[in-house]
């Protein structure tokens, strides 16, 4: 269901508090794109979040703010690999490699070595067994690199790990809040600017968070 979005404008202050301008931030100033023709050129033209904000010009924060309030669904940036697994697995037994499947495409070797474990072609990581990758990618929310540094490996190898193993990557958009961030919520926000009528420095101070964390970029939901 899409989400009410949070404007972060000037208006009334809380309950017997005179009205105080409050600063703006530069992404959040003018009218909000039309939500029709970011989705028309998202999901019809196929554009990118950056192609879009250039076009029409906002920041591109503001562009995955309309999408997510709109409840439009964002693309995996990832490559997808050209061709399917049989005929990836015949290129093998051809004598391919991931160096040559990536020089063929135009990707990275982690990228084909990525089509390579999600084909069944690579065997499993003894470094980081089934077990390890679920418990700290998928309950402790770690990212990759996080669970890199755990493992002792790198974040390439982790990559390949969860392809191999079946365990699908967590889209970019969607990041663990950590420390003082992570009580910054839509919500929050809400409360403390709207019905509170604080600044942007004054919210900072209430959550212990720094200012760019309360006013920049696009509000994330709890």
């Amino acid at each position: 269901m899409a989400q009410e979005p949070v404007h972060y404008q000037a208006d009334g202050g809380g309950e017997g508090r005179p009205a105080a301008e409050r600063s703006v931030l530069r992404w959040w100033r003018g009218p909000d794109p039309d939500p029709v023709e970011v989705g028309r050129l998202y999901v019809q033209e196929n554009r990118t979040e950056t192609e879009i904000a250039v076009m029409l010009p906002v920041s591109r924060a503001r562009v995955t703010a309309v999408l997510r309030d709109a409840g439009i669904p964002r693309r995996d940036p990832r490559k997808n690999c050209p061709v399917d697994p049989d005929t990836l697995r015949g290129l093998v037994r051809a004598g391919a490699t991931a160096t040559s499947v990536a020089r063929e495409h135009g990707v990275s070797h982690s990228t084909a070595a990525r089509w390579f474990a999600e084909a069944g072609l690579l065997g499993a990581d003894p470094k980081a067994d089934t077990g390890q990758l679920v418990e700290l990618y998928v309950h402790q929310r770690l990212t990759t690199r996080e669970v890199a540094a755990e493992l002792g490996i790198s974040k390439g190898r982790v990559i390949q790990a969860l392809a191999a193993a079946g365990i699908p990557r967590r889209p970019r958009s969607v990041r663990r809040p950590r420390g003082a961030r992570a009580a910054v919520t839509d919500t929050a926000l809400a409360e403390v600017y709207h019905r509170q009528g604080m600044t942007i420095a004054e919210a900072a101070t209430h959550f212990g968070s720094a200012r760019s964390t309360c006013g920049a970029g696009s509000p994330k939901p709890g």
